[in-house]
């Protein structure tokens, strides 16, 4: 078996596992609806939620301490929640964070998030329009994989990798403009996309894995810089998958 797939396979094994883990913890608090910890720095990582509202913004403080991070699972599979507004403060949401909350229609991203974590928006297939923001630095295997419905993707300009099966079949989006600044597309990153016509590779790109662009559109047309490693990987790839490689302008 190929080594993305057992990539893949290892994180969705490894959501389940998790979630049976025991391990020692900090003190778990409440503040209404919302269940939290705090962190050594004093401020609060949230680690669930007990309400059963579909629109939800996350406060910015609990108690009196500023939420930091969303902790991993902590509204996992929450089959109620359809938009979701993350509050500036928030630099970190671990993994599968959001993970199956399969009628999670939007979300809105606060500027100063650095880390989307592994599997945090896997399976949320509703999902329609994500726009990372700018200070996002960190993008986790899979973040977005199967996310079935998502049809436009806005990349922060601070990323440098994208990571291992990160859209993996995203089948209902068109087109990716990968930013300047990325040197690493990861194994199958967008593997699947089968209605992905069109994606802008920037001269930066020195590295793409396995499959990245494997069962997408068959009309594919990538973007490239003359001269790259993107362009020089296309004319080696265009037999192996039918896609069409153009000239183009790095960022644009």
């Amino acid at each position: 078996m190929k080594r993305w797939i057992c990539l893949l396979l290892m994180l969705f094994l490894c959501a389940v596992c998790a979630v049976a883990a025991a391990e020692t913890a900090p003190e778990v608090l409440t503040s209404g609806d919302w269940k939290y910890v705090l962190l050594e720095d004093g401020t609060a990582e949230l680690t669930g939620y007990t309400g059963t509202e579909t629109a939800l913004t996350i406060p910015a403080e609990l108690n009196g301490s500023a939420v930091s991070r969303i902790g991993s699972y902590a509204l996992y599979q929450n089959e109620k929640l359809q938009t979701l507004i993350i509050p500036e403060g928030v630099t970190d949401i671990a993994p599968w964070a959001f993970g199956g909350c399969n009628a999670l229609r939007s979300v809105s991203l606060p500027q100063g998030l650095t880390t989307v974590g592994e599997g945090t928006f896997a399976y949320c297939i509703d999902l329609r329009e994500v726009v990372l923001p700018d200070s996002v630095t960190a993008l986790g295997n899979g973040a977005f994989g199967n996310c079935i419905m998502l049809t436009d993707v806005v990349l922060s300009a601070g990323l440098t990798e994208i990571s291992a099966v990160a859209f993996y079949g995203c089948s209902s989006l068109t087109g990716i403009l990968v930013p300047a600044g990325v040197t690493t597309i990861g194994e199958g990153a967008f593997y699947g996309c089968r209605s992905l016509r069109s994606a802008a590779l920037p001269a930066s790109v020195t590295a793409i894995g396995e499959n990245a662009f494997a069962q997408c559109g068959v009309d594919l047309l990538v973007t490239v810089e003359p001269g790259s490693y993107a362009a020089a990987w296309c004319d080696e790839m265009h037999h192996h998958h039918r896609f069409t490689a153009v000239d183009g302008k790095d960022g644009e």
